[in-house]
C-alpha cells in the first residue's frame, strides 16, 4: 500500500507542477551596448495575457510584439507556453533597472521579477565585433581568398578579422533600389580551435521584407584570409527586399560562446557584430499607378483553356508572372471582364524558390469563367510596368489578349436557359421609382381643405347607424 501511494505521489506531483501558471520577463542578452537593440520577452506558462508594450526608463520602444506558442503533453497533463517579444533600443549609458510588472492573465494578476540590464559604452563589449564585409552576390561559404562565385573578393571582404572571434553580417550590396534584392549572410570567424558556440541571436531587419534561405546546419570550415587561418561557420542567410528609401540600418547579430583553454578551464566570450547601413534609392521618376515592383527580369503571359465554347460552359483563364524578384508581392491584377461573363475569385498558384541568388519562379492567377451569352469576346489584358534596376527604367507590360468564340448552348433544355446581361439589369432600374429622401404627403393639403367637413360627417355615419338600430329594437 505504501509503495502504491509513493508511486501515485511521483506521478501526481510532476503533473501538478506542470499545471502551475506563471509569468516571466527576460532579456535576450546581458550586458548590452548603448545604442544597440535588445528584445524583452514575456513568457506565459499555462496562462495567457496581452499586455501593452512595457515602458522602461532607459529603453526606447521600437516595434513588436512578436508572438510564439508551444504546447507539451507530459504524464497525461497538457502544459502550454506563449511569449510576447518587444524590441527596444538602449538609450541609457548606465545600467537599466527593469522593475517587476503586474500582468493581468486569464488566471488572475501575476507579477514578474525585477532585474538589471548592464549597459556598456557604445563600441565596447567582450570579444567586440568585426567589420561587416561586402561582396557581389554573396552566397554560401567563400573559398580561400576568393569571393562568391569564384570571383576575387573585395578588399573589405578579404581583410582578416581583427579579433580571435568575430561575428560578421555580409551583404551582397550596400546600395539598392526599392524592392531590389539584397542577400545578407551571417558568419562567425574564429582563430580559436576550442570555441564552443552556446547561442547566437540573428538580427532583425526593420524596413525590409525578409525571405529566409535554407542552408545546411552550421559547420566549421577552414579558410585562409590574408595569410591567417580561420574557422568559418555560416549560421544564417536571408534575402532582403527594401521597402522604403533612405539609409536603412541592419543591426548586427550577437553570439555567446565558451573558449576552452585547458581540460578543466576556459572563458566565456560574448561577441556583437557591427551594424550595416544600406543606402536604398528611390525610383528615378514617379512609378506608374499600376506598377508591379522591382525585378531583375519579368514576363507576363495570358492563356485560356480553350478559344471556343458554348454559352454556360466553364473555362479557365490564367495570368502568369514569371521571373526574378519578389514575386510574392504581386497582387491580383485589376481586370475588366465582359459584362456577360460570370467570373469566380482566382486561385493563386506559386512555384517560387528562395536561393542565395534571390527569389525566382512564377505566380499564376487562375480564373474560372462562365460566359452566359453567345458572341465573340476579347479576354481582358493588363497594362502595367515593372522596374528594372539594371537600366533604372520602367518596362511596360501588355500581354496579347486571345479572342473567345462563344456559341449558343444546345442539347440539354436546361442548358439553353438564357441569362440577362448585366446591362439589361441596369436598364430595368430606370423603371423603378426612386425613393424620395424628403418626406411628402400622398395628397396635397390644399385639395382636402374644402372636404374636411364632409369627411368628418362621413366618419359619424357609422356610430349614428348603430345607435339608431339599437333604439328601434327597444
Amino acid at each position: 500500500m505504501k509503495a502504491f501511494l509513493v508511486l501515485c505521489t511521483c506521478i501526481v506531483l510532476p503533473a501538478w507542477a506542470l499545471s502551475q501558471a506563471s509569468v516571466e520577463l527576460t532579456v535576450n542578452r546581458n550586458p548590452v551596448r548603448q545604442g544597440a537593440d535588445v528584445q524583452l520577452s514575456m513568457t506565459f506558462k499555462n496562462c495567457s495575457g496581452s499586455p501593452a508594450p512595457l515602458k522602461i526608463a532607459g529603453l526606447d520602444y521600437r516595434f513588436g510584439p512578436a508572438t510564439s506558442h508551444s504546447t507539451s503533453w507530459v504524464n497525461g497533463v497538457i502544459s502550454s507556453s506563449s511569449s510576447l517579444t518587444w524590441t527596444y533600443r538602449v538609450a541609457s549609458a548606465t545600467d537599466i533597472q527593469v522593475p517587476g510588472f503586474e500582468v493581468e492573465t486569464d488566471k488572475g494578476r501575476m507579477r514578474t521579477a525585477p532585474f538589471v540590464v548592464r549597459v556598456q559604452a557604445s563600441g565596447a563589449g567582450s570579444g567586440g565585433g568585426g567589420a561587416a564585409s561586402t561582396g557581389q552576390g554573396a552566397q554560401g561559404t567563400q573559398g580561400s581568398g576568393s569571393g562568391p562565385g569564384g570571383k576575387p573578393a573585395p578588399a573589405e571582404a578579404r581583410s582578416a578579422p581583427t579579433r580571435d572571434v568575430t561575428a560578421v553580417v555580409e551583404v551582397s550590396r550596400r546600395k539598392a533600389y526599392i524592392g531590389e534584392p539584397i542577400v545578407a549572410t551571417m558568419r562567425i570567424y574564429t582563430r580559436v580551435n576550442g570555441l564552443d558556440v552556446r547561442s547566437y541571436e540573428l538580427p532583425d531587419f526593420p524596413g525590409f521584407w525578409k525571405e529566409t534561405v535554407s542552408i545546411p546546419d552550421p559547420a566549421w570550415e577552414a579558410k585562409v584570409i590574408d595569410g591567417a587561418r580561420y574557422n568559418v561557420a555560416t549560421v544564417g542567410k536571408v534575402v532582403l527586399f527594401p521597402q522604403q528609401a533612405g539609409k536603412q540600418r541592419i543591426e548586427g547579430f550577437s553570439l555567446e560562446g565558451y573558449v576552452r583553454t585547458s581540460f578543466f578551464g576556459g572563458s566565456t566570450v560574448t561577441v556583437d557584430s557591427d551594424p550595416v547601413t544600406i543606402d536604398v534609392l528611390p525610383y528615378p521618376r514617379a512609378a506608374p499607378a499600376s506598377h508591379l515592383g522591382t525585378f531583375k527580369r519579368l514576363q507576363v503571359s495570358l492563356k485560356a483553356s480553350t478559344t471556343s465554347c458554348a454559352a454556360n460552359e466553364a473555362l479557365t483563364v490564367e495570368y502568369t508572372f514569371s521571373g526574378e524578384g519578389n514575386l510574392k508581392f504581386i497582387k491580383e491584377p485589376d481586370l475588366v471582364w465582359p459584362a456577360d461573363f460570370e467570373v469566380f475569385d482566382p486561385e493563386v498558384l506559386d512555384a517560387i524558390s528562395i536561393t542565395g541568388e534571390g527569389e525566382s519562379g512564377r505566380r499564376t492567377f487562375r480564373y474560372v469563367v462562365i460566359p452566359r451569352v453567345s458572341g465573340t469576346y476579347t479576354l481582358p489584358t493588363l497594362s502595367s510596368a515593372w522596374f528594372n534596376p539594371a537600366t533604372a527604367a520602367f518596362v511596360p507590360v501588355a500581354p496579347e489578349a486571345p479572342t473567345l468564340e462563344v456559341t449558343r448552348a444546345t442539347g440539354d433544355p436546361a442548358a439553353t436557359m438564357t441569362y440577362n446581361a448585366k446591362t439589361d439589369v441596369q436598364r430595368l432600374n430606370h423603371d423603378v421609382r426612386y425613393i424620395k429622401e424628403e418626406p411628402s404627403r400622398g395628397v396635397p393639403r390644399s385639395r382636402l381643405a374644402y372636404r374636411n367637413v364632409l369627411l368628418g360627417s362621413a366618419l359619424l355615419l357609422g356610430p349614428a347607424g348603430f345607435a339608431a338600430a339599437g333604439q328601434s329594437r327597444h
